[in-house]
């Protein structure tokens, strides 16, 4: 069995504290989230060069964080950071959603702690499936078989569904900076009213 640490080197891109700026480099998504929480939070990137290929899902969000309520409880967040939502893109992300709860199994296996809620973020710039300002005649057609209206209606829902399980989804507006998506949140317990 493997030592915490050297898993730990093995993962590289990781952050651990109660403040962390998480980033997003990549040309479609570049952003940077600032979180903060009463509470330890570790938080990991298992996208791109630090992906885990043993795993067959490879597509992940772009963060996983885990929240510590005590040392053997955790809130899973699942974060995705992305310039523009459109249809492609918010069918994209639910995969990474999907990709990072899964992969959330290796944390786990390292921590030794039970999830107690599941919470998905989706940070971006641009809301191109925002129903109630969009100019695209196609997002205001209610019709069978329109997959940019299904995405709409979809993206504006508050729970995602994810291996038959509804898990609470926040979206959160960034503000663009110098090209870059930029914010700010405080990660605390909704589900529940906590």
């Amino acid at each position: 069995m493997f030592e915490k640490e050297t898993i730990l080197k093995i993962l590289q891109n990781f952050k651990e504290g109660n403040q962390l700026v998480l980033e997003e480099k990549e040309d479609d998504g570049k952003a940077e989230l600032a979180i903060v929480s009463n509470n330890y939070i570790f938080a990991i990137s298992l996208s791109h060069q630090n992906k885990i290929k043993a795993f067959k899902h490879q597509k992940v969000a772009d963060w996983i964080v885990l929240e510590f309520l005590n040392s053997k409880e955790v809130v899973l967040h699942l974060i995705e950071l992305k310039r523009s939502i459109k249809t492609n893109s918010w069918q994209k992300i639910k995969e990474q959603f999907k990709g990072a709860y899964e992969h959330s199994a290796l944390l786990k296996g390292l921590f030794d702690y039970e999830i107690k809620d599941v919470i998905c973020y989706s940070a971006y710039v641009f809301d191109k499936l925002n129903l109630e300002s969009t100019s695209n005649p196609i997002l205001l057609k209610n019709s069978l078989g329109n997959d940019e209206y299904k995405s709409a209606i979809d993206w504006k829902k508050e729970k995602i569904s994810m291996h038959n399980i509804d898990f609470l989804h926040v979206k959160i507006e960034l503000n663009l900076e110098n090209g870059i998506g930029k914010g700010c949140y405080q990660i605390k317990r909704i589900i529940n009213n906590e």
